[in-house]
């Protein structure tokens, strides 16, 4: 899996985006950070295996689908 850390209004939240869906399986791999009432993100990292670290700057709209390629 990837580790995701969203940071906004001065905190970092972290949550990991796991591809194991059950037993011999896969799944997309999707990562969902509980943001309560905030309504912006600063900035998005990603840690993925073999490829190491990704950012995004925002600002983003909390509540937003990100895509990484």
């Amino acid at each position: 899996g990837s580790l995701v850390e969203v940071e906004a209004e001065g905190q970092t939240r972290i949550a990991l985006a796991a591809t194991d869906a059950g037993w011999a399986s896969t799944a997309p791999s999707v990562a969902h950070v509980g943001l309560g009432a905030i309504q912006q993100v600063d900035r998005v990292r990603t840690w993925i295996p073999q490829q190491g670290w990704m950012e995004q700057e925002g600002p983003f709209e909390a509540r937003s689908i990100l895509h990484w390629q």
